[in-house]
């Protein structure tokens, strides 16, 4: 199979906004209340966190809008990291499905293992109401591809057009 790469379904208006509130305010608000204590070495104290803050926020707001789902040959990557990949011999394509998550109650992710969880949009290994651990991007609930994992683990993610990403796979 030649490389072909899928766009994530944009993450919601909250979702893209809220890195720009936590990378720029939360650092403004602390030089507001910095500025205004009497102690000059309060500077030192929280010059380290206005310098993190923006990068950790930057980090989140250009994860969030880098994401591709990639197959090419017989491997799958669904990170904007090239090592968050599996391969197709892993997956069980015939279980592979379209669901909407407001139907699929027992799809939903409930308990975040490792990732971010935003308004809108969550990406990482969550625990599923049915007690399911899946790696998940999903910042749309509408159209949600799963894709079962001969593990049990689950994958699913919101793309813009997932009818195409599962002909694709099916055809392999």
């Amino acid at each position: 199979m030649k490389k072909q790469e899928f766009e994530f379904a944009a993450p919601g208006p909250f979702a893209r906004l809220l890195p720009l509130l936590i990378g720029a305010g939360l650092p403004l608000i602390v030089i507001a209340v910095v500025a205004l204590h009497p102690q000059r070495t309060a500077w030192a104290q929280v010059l380290p966190a206005l310098l993190v803050v923006p990068l950790v926020a930057g980090i989140l707001a250009f994860a969030m809008h880098r994401r591709k789902l990639v197959l090419e040959g017989d491997r799958i990557s669904y990170h904007f990291i090239p090592w968050r990949n599996a391969r197709l011999s892993e997956l069980d394509l015939d279980a592979a499905r379209i669901v909407d998550l407001a139907q699929e109650r027992a799809l939903q992710p409930v308990f975040r293992l490792f990732g971010s969880a935003l308004p809108g949009y969550r990406s990482g290994w969550f625990r599923l109401r049915n007690r399911t651990t899946a790696y998940v991007v999903l910042s749309d609930w509408r159209r949600v591809l799963v894709l079962t994992r001969r593990d049990g683990k689950l994958l699913l993610f919101s793309l813009q057009k997932p009818d195409a990403v599962l002909d694709t796979l099916r055809r392999g």
